[in-house]
């Protein structure tokens, strides 16, 4: 295909003798995920058809459904998406007369290939709408009469296989197949394979490809009669291969008035960048005799720049709605972004660049803190307002089939998928069943963690807050977020944070919070204590012990949620009005930054942060 590509436009007659792969074409492509769509739909004991989310979206993704589908196909791939579910019911797959005859359960092989070549029929007429498909019509045509063809053979057999066995079939009288290019053989430019120039002369003559190991191939013929025993029974060996390629190369060119031989000399994993020993023989066969040309382009590969998003206009319009009295809040983990990397946040806050959305099979760390959170909450959710005893906690644990029945309901919030109630899918398997009892194990260990810290006084959960902060006498920031939980114990108010991931709880000095490369391990505390200096500005006084419980630390002999200060070699636990003031001096100085608009957004000069980044590559920083 290259080789068609770069033909100019001033040749008019052109024959081609060789063939394109059918395997290759979007046609097959488009049968390869109907077929493997085929192979993992389920139907249920109540006659409902169920359909693998992969292979629904990979068909929906095909060039050729979105000619058949239009718009719907990327509106029902955001819905699909969006209901997270690891299997999809048909009865949402046959809203309109397309989807219907896509999304079908085929179980002979009659109706296979009739289903195949109905649908195959029904691309070819889209694209015959659009006039400008031709080449595309043919590989359409020619897999039709592929399939045909498979039919019709099949159909004299005394048995019909079965779909398994015909895809099999299938596959494998696929990989063979060409589809050819219709052309005059008689004028114009001919591009042929070396096979099909055997007994014909030609005055000017290119042959491309000349590199060792191309031409001639190095690759022993497929065989299961080892080289040593071909030899001595005089079998057709690799030297046999070598004479005809020699023989062909030579006749073909011993006519020619003009020839050019190309190779190439860069190397890849296929070919060493070596001239052909066809082109070494006549290099010192005829010295001095062959014009040897080795064109060459300088190249100046610039480095990796630098990219900034500059604040514009625009830019400090959207940022204004952070400054406007009931406008959007800027949160601690968005601030933790601006910390860590500006340009970060410009992509996710500013640009509001998402992240692709994918279906998630298993539960991976974002998912498992969540369930962790709403397990906590539901469990504490009866006691806000009042005080919890540890007697209330121990009703929890002298329960375990109450607390699985908790677990089994954040479950089925979380991720329908788990236990879809069609009767086909109701039992957790694979890492699921093993993340399912690790989390049952972190929550028994909690409740009994948290026994140690009875009697205390819930305030709230998952709160919402929400302060102006002042900035300087004519600006103040929207600041807010949602807080896990508020308790008081023996007169301390406890600002407290869920963590399932890596969480430090310890740190030297306030600037550390804020430095770029130490962040990612402060990053935790950083919240936390602004999540405290928000809640202050709410409570009026600074009487706020803010905390961070890892789940990661449950089963450390000490249980402590507080944030330790490392001072002297000595730890000790914060509370907000030691750090309030060098934390706000510090904040300051980065909202100040942010708000400015001749300081652009730049990338972190911290490259370990880009490493789960989402925008690593708009970057370049994979």
């Amino acid at each position: 295909m290259p080789v068609l590509h770069s033909i100019p436009a001033a040749y008019s007659s052109i024959n081609i003798t060789l063939g394109y792969p059918l395997k290759n074409t979007p046609a097959f492509s488009l049968v390869e995920n109907l077929l493997a769509m085929q192979k993992t739909t389920r139907t249920t004991r109540e006659g409902k058809t169920w359909f693998y989310h992969r292979d629904v979206l990979a068909l929906l993704r095909h060039q050729y459904m979105k000619t058949i589908l239009e718009e719907g196909s990327q509106s029902l791939i955001h819905h699909l998406i969006a209901s997270n579910q690891l299997f999809i019911e048909g009865s949402r797959l046959n809203e309109t007369p397309q989807l219907a005859a896509i999304f079908q359960k085929i179980d002979t092989t009659a109706a296979l290939t009739t289903y195949l070549n109905e649908l195959l029929i029904m691309v070819y007429r889209q694209l015959e709408k659009q006039g400008d498909k031709k080449l595309e019509m043919e590989f359409i045509f020619f897999l039709f009469t592929t399939i045909k063809r498979l039919s019709d053979i099949l159909t004299d057999l005394p048995q019909q296989p079965n779909p398994q066995t015909w895809q099999s079939l299938f596959k494998k009288l696929v990989a063979g197949q060409s589809v050819p290019f219709k052309g005059e053989p008689l004028q114009g430019l001919q591009i042929m394979g070396l096979l099909e120039t055997r007994a014909l002369d030609f005055e000017n003559l290119i042959i491309i490809g000349m590199n060792e190991g191309v031409f001639p191939k190095t690759t022993p013929p497929n065989s299961f009669i080892p080289f040593n025993l071909r030899k001595g029974y005089g079998l057709p060996t690799i030297d046999n291969q070598d004479a005809i390629f020699a023989y062909y190369f030579y006749r073909l060119i011993h006519r020619a008035k003009r020839i050019k031989l190309v190779y190439t000399t860069s190397k890849s994993t296929s070919e060493e960048g070596e001239m052909s020993r066809f082109l070494q023989q006549l290099y010192y066969e005829y010295p001095g005799k062959l014009k040897v040309e080795t064109p060459y382009k300088q190249l100046t590969i610039p480095t990796q720049p630098d990219i900034t998003a500059t604040k514009s206009e625009a830019v400090m319009q959207i940022l204004s709605t952070y400054l406007t009295p009931g406008g959007r809040n800027l949160s601690p983990s968005a601030l933790s972004t601006y910390i860590e990397c500006p340009l970060r946040f410009y992509y996710r806050y500013v640009a509001q660049i998402n992240e692709p959305d994918s279906i998630s099979e298993d539960l991976d760390p974002r998912v498992f803190g969540n369930l962790f959170h709403e397990m906590v909450e539901l469990i504490y959710q009866p006691f806000v307002g009042k005080m919890v005893q540890e007697s209330d906690l121990d009703q929890w644990l002298g329960d375990k089939a109450r607390i699985k029945s908790s677990m089994d309901q954040v479950f089925e919030k979380n991720i329908p998928f788990i236990r879809q109630k069609s009767g086909a899918f109701t039992d957790l398997q694979g890492k699921n069943s093993l993340v399912y009892e690790i989390l049952f194990k972190y929550i028994v260990r909690f409740l009994h963690c948290e026994k140690q810290v009875t009697p205390f006084r819930l305030h709230a959960l998952e709160e919402r807050v929400e302060t102006g902060h002042p900035l300087n006498p004519e600006i103040s920031v929207n600041l807010g977020g949602t807080i896990d939980r508020t308790d008081e114990k023996e007169g301390m108010v406890r600002i407290l944070d869920y963590k399932t991931g890596k969480a430090g709880k310890e740190f030297r000095e306030i600037e550390d919070l804020f430095n770029r490369e130490r962040h990612s391990d402060n990053k935790a505390i950083f919240q936390t204590l602004l999540y405290g200096l928000i809640k202050s500005d709410n409570l009026g006084h600074n009487n706020i012990e803010p905390g961070v419980i890892s789940v990661k630390e449950l089963f450390k002999d000490l249980y402590d949620s507080r944030i330790l200060r490392i001072q002297n070699k000595k730890k000790t636990p914060v509370a907000l009005e030691e750090v309030k003031a060098a934390f706000t001096t510090q904040l300051n100085l980065v909202l100040t930054e942010l708000f400015d608009a001749q300081t652009p957004f730049v990338q972190t000069d911290h490259k370990k942060s880009c490493g789960y980044c989402v925008f690593n590559k708009h970057c370049l920083r994979e």
